[in-house]
């Protein structure tokens, strides 16, 4: 699920402190951004519409889950350093100027 999350980063060169404070930034978001969906989508007409015309973020980040859980009797493999070839055809704008998937 997509939504908009605005973070407050700290000043200084604590990166571990700048970590806690984004993961508990992140877990103070109710359920997870389902209600974001729920109005953009569901919502009255007013409100879908000013979510509509909002501007996208500049940074999409996607976690995708952990890959090294067991699941029953058989283990997730990772296959890494294979060639998948060219992800996104070149006439495709880009909707985020970095996204990250994880």
């Amino acid at each position: 699920m997509v939504y908009p999350l605005k973070l407050e980063l700290t000043q200084g060169g604590d990166y571990g402190a700048t970590l806690k404070s984004i993961k508990e930034q992140i877990r103070q978001i109710p359920d997870r951004g389902i209600g974001y969906g729920i109005l953009r989508y569901l919502g009255d007409e007013i409100t879908r519409r000013r979510l509509t015309k909002a501007e996208n973020s500049e940074i999409l980040f996607n976690y995708l889950g952990q890959s090294d859980c067991i699941t029953g009797k058989e283990k997730i493999e990772i296959i890494q350093d294979i060639s998948v070839g060219q992800l996104r055809d070149l006439r495709n704008s880009r909707s985020y100027l970095l996204e990250i998937n994880a």
